[in-house]
């Protein structure tokens, strides 16, 4: 009987472990925050630049994160 490996299983950089799970990022308020408090000497001028503001927050939202249930390390591929 031939023995399976697991050479293709992602492990973790850190500790080596297998258990890790990834999750998805969201929208970030500071981001979004930041975003209008730069812009706002621009809103003088348009509304559109509240806008451009507030994406800002939008910025990285569907980067996939990886964390390691054993040490716990987070990093992104």
């Amino acid at each position: 009987m031939e023995q399976k490996t697991y050479d293709d299983i992602a492990r973790c950089p850190k500790c080596g472990s297998p258990s890790i799970h990834p999750y998805k990022k969201g929208y970030s308020m500071g981001k979004g925050c930041l975003g209008t408090i730069i812009m706002l000497p621009f809103m003088l001028f348009s509304w559109f630049f509240l806008i451009i503001g507030l994406l800002f927050g939008r910025a990285g939202a569907n980067r996939i994160k990886w964390v390691c249930a054993k040490c716990g390390k987070n990093w992104s591929k």
